[in-house]
């Protein structure tokens, strides 16, 4: 066969991949089957389809280099057709008329799963291959001439003036939202404290509410002067990350992109004066992988670069309740890659003992409540109750066993197929919970056996509680532009200040024009920036560099974490650490530097 023919076929197989997924934009399936509306999916898909199409047409491959990673490119494009597959099973029950029989409706919907299943794993195939001869396309050191510190202090200066000019004019005191107030009445006394949102985080916006209070003595002012503390907080971590890229000498257009990237994107701006633990939790995680770069690839003072190393690491793992499970992985992945690099394990190792005496002896010394188990029962609890709304065959001890905490009925029609809280919330208010603590071993023996029974439904119910975060969707709540007393009793008066209405007009415009226009929406589909790290793991790989593996990595870490329990389908703010780290990652994996520092990994 041709190059030709066989580039035709190819274009025929993507392109009917992907118009195979376009026919759930138009269809209804049936109640059984939760699917949001296509069209908060399509643009990522064009993309990566364009891409296919281009990677196809430009890749320049020769002969007897195709064979030298095709193991790695199947095994990435399988994961990818998968991804394609799973979150987009409404396929399965497009509908065919009422006369076509079982044999039919079987093959045509075998046929689109197939069509789709084979149109991505033929576009990735050329994506992958493309990009295994992409060095001429990266971008080249250049020779520095300015000093570093001064880098630092110029973005330093643009990030945090646009942060606190937006906070006074127009968003004062900033966005405080029900976790916050939750955080809030602990630091007042008039809640307990506890650790369900980091109990570490709450006091810092103690030390620096109070302070507020001391100075100005309003609650407005107190808040905001929290913000204050977080916007200088976030604009050290860019510009700690501006700066090293700088002394790898990125050219000045990638410093100056990178820079306006993290003043004027609208998440980084609305994030810097939200108070949530997420915020400080991507501060923290961009530092760790930045200055973990450094100290491996030599750049400034290895001493300095592995101190801050481990303060921000133990940040990472005190500031989100996923994050000493994340860093945990993270660190087993540097068990395999960095054994020769002692003071970096060492330091990991530390960090994950003292995180977790920090985040359970000491806080139950102190009388402090843990996180309940029911919060890390999401994914779970979503599986039982999908199945109790859908399937009539539980047997009498099964649902007796289930009664003993809440009614089995009525936990299947709470069921919400993207959001556990729900079903969490009504097995909290039942007031049983202590049956499940006290019994886990017996309600996870039948959790097992209902599964096995049912392993579809289980299936489906994780898809719907986590693809948000593995498939472009949108996020439920892009930004968070509010002071929300309507869920929390607000019993501060706390209330949203603008003085420049002009110019709020102005950046909520921009807020808006983000969420409807498609080319921007792009920023905004949380799973389209899990492909990507996805595919800078892939260069990493080829590339044979450790450092760049480690740099990418811990993204995918914090989403392997939201697979085993995350409360919301899609939310940004969980996934805000890796908005704050993509820059670095995608500059330092697409550097044509062929001297790489730990390049002696076999492939």
């Amino acid at each position: 066969m041709s190059k030709r023919m066989n580039k035709i076929i190819q274009f025929v197989l993507i392109t009917a991949g992907y118009a195979a997924l376009l026919k759930t934009s138009s269809e209804y399936i049936g109640k059984t089957v939760y699917f949001e509306d296509f069209s908060k999916y399509y643009v990522s898909y064009l993309l990566i389809y364009g891409f296919s199409v281009f990677s196809l047409i430009c890749k320049h491959s020769k002969e007897d280099e195709k064979g030298r990673f095709r193991g790695l490119r199947i095994t990435f494009s399988a994961l990818f057709a998968i991804m394609f597959v799973l979150p987009n099973y409404a396929l399965w029950w497009l509908p065919t008329p009422e006369y076509a029989g079982r044999l039919f409706v079987l093959g045509y919907h075998v046929l689109y799963v197939f069509t789709v299943l084979a149109g991505t794993f033929t576009g990735f195939l050329n994506i992958f291959e493309y990009i295994e001869n992409l060095d001429q396309y990266l971008w080249k050191p250049v020779n520095t001439e300015k000093s570093a510190v001064w880098v630092f202090v110029s973005a330093l200066c643009l990030i945090s003036m646009v942060y606190i000019s937006i906070l006074i004019f127009c968003k004062y005191p900033g966005n405080v939202v029900t976790d916050s107030f939750a955080q809030i009445y602990q630091v007042t006394g008039d809640s307990p404290y506890s650790n369900h949102h980091p109990v570490y985080h709450t006091i810092v916006i103690g030390m620096f509410m109070k302070l507020g209070f001391a100075l100005f003595g309003n609650i407005n002012a107190a808040i905001a002067t929290y913000h204050f503390f977080q916007i200088i907080f976030m604009a050290v971590c860019f510009s700690y990350s501006v700066m090293t890229l700088y002394e790898m000498k990125a050219p000045r257009w990638i410093i100056l992109l990178v820079t306006i990237g993290y003043a004027f994107l609208p998440y980084h701006i609305m994030y810097s004066f939200t108070m949530t633990k997420d915020v400080m939790f991507g501060g923290f995680a961009l530092v760790m992988i930045v200055s973990v770069g450094r100290y491996l690839r030599g750049i400034g003072n290895a001493c300095f670069n592995i101190g801050v190393f481990a303060v921000s690491s133990l940040g990472v793992c005190l500031f989100r309740s996923n994050g000493l499970i994340a860093y945990v992985l993270w660190a087993f992945l540097a068990l395999i890659l960095l054994r020769k690099e002692k003071r970096v394990l060492i330091i990991m190792l530390i960090v994950i003992v003292l995180g977790f005496i920090m985040k359970k002896p000491v806080l139950n010394y102190i009388g402090i409540r843990q996180t309940d188990m029911i919060e890390s029962l999401s994914i779970p609890l979503q599986q039982i109750g999908r199945t109790l709304r859908d399937c009539d065959d539980f047997e009498t001890e099964e649902l007796e066993l289930i009664s003993k905490v809440v009614d089995p009925k009525d936990l299947g029609e709470k069921y919400w197929p993207d959001s556990s809280d729900p079903i969490k919330e009504f097995i909290r208010e039942a007031g049983n919970e202590a049956e499940l603590v006290d019994n886990k071993w017996v309600y996870f023996k039948l959790y097992l056996e209902i599964g096995l029974r049912h392993p579809f439904e289980y299936l489906v119910a994780w898809v719907d509680e986590t693809s948000g975060f593995w498939n472009a969707g949108y996020s439920k709540f892009p930004w968070l532009d509010f002071v929300d007393p309507g869920i929390y009793d607000n019993r501060y008066n706390v209330e949203r200040v603008v003085r420049i209405p002009l110019l709020n007009q102005i950046v909520n415009e921009a807020l808006w024009l983000f969420e409807q226009f498609p080319i921007l929406q792009l920023f905004l589909c949380l799973g389209l920036y899990t492909w990507i790290y996805i595919i800078l793991l892939y260069i990493s790989i080829i590339r044979r560099d450790k450092s760049m593996i480690m740099s990418v990595a811990f993204f995918l870490a914090v989403i392997i974490t939201l697979l085993i329990a995350n409360p919301v389908n899609k939310e940004l703010r969980y996934v805000y650490a890796g908005l704050c780290m993509i820059p670095y990652g995608l500059v330092l994996v697409l550097k044509n530097d062929q001297k790489t520092v730990l390049n002696d990994m076999e492939v």
